[in-house]
């Protein structure tokens, strides 16, 4: 079973998997966390540096999520816990067709955050990169409320959107947001 965390940069995608895993794994549930880029993240970033095509940029997502579906066979029988997965490339280089080779999420998380916390969190950061402006970030968070819409509409793909604000604006902190992901992700997982 794949569980994809999902979300523009700096909506917690990695702190909130790698908590939603040690979750399953304390109530045991075989679980294991797995994050992509793999393979080739290095080599990513560096095109992402230089502002290459996303062609190109694709093409690297695609070998690479072929290589980390490999090294998951092991875990057929576990949760895989997905930080980021084929909806992420989707989203940022627009490759759709591509991607329709991978197997859909059974259950696709989407964090969703403001462009202006996912700014203010990414300000905080070493190292700020191209993909991370906010011409981007809003082309690509409109890319993600597409691609959502669609995947909704499978029976193969349960959707929980998470959003970082409750009421009136006030943000929620990692624990309520990871409390909020397990009671709306844990009925739908199967073990």
């Amino acid at each position: 079973m794949i569980v994809a965390f999902e979300g523009i940069d700096g909506s917690g995608i990695t702190t909130q998997s790698k908590l939603f895993t040690l979750y399953l794994q304390r109530h045991g549930i075989r679980a294991v966390y797995t994050k992509e880029p793999s393979l080739f993240s290095k080599v990513i970033r560096k095109i992402t540096e230089n502002r290459l095509s996303n062609r190109l940029l694709s093409i690297l997502f695609v070998i690479d999520r072929l290589f980390h579906l490999l090294k998951l066979i092991p875990y057929r029988s576990y949760i895989v816990v997905m930080d980021r997965y084929k909806y992420s490339n989707m989203a940022y280089q627009g490759s759709y067709a591509v991607n329709l080779i991978f197997p859909e999420a059974d259950i696709l998380v989407y964090l969703d955050t403001s462009i202006e916390v996912s700014l203010e969190r990414i300000g905080k950061r070493k190292k700020i990169y191209a993909f991370e402006r906010k011409d981007n970030l809003v082309l690509v968070k409109r890319r993600f409320l597409h691609i959502l819409a669609k995947v909704s509409g499978r029976k193969e793909t349960k959707v929980v959107i998470v959003r970082e604000k409750e009421g009136r604006g006030k943000v929620k902190n990692i624990g309520e947001i990871q409390e909020e992901i397990i009671k709306k992700v844990i009925p739908h997982i199967r073990h």
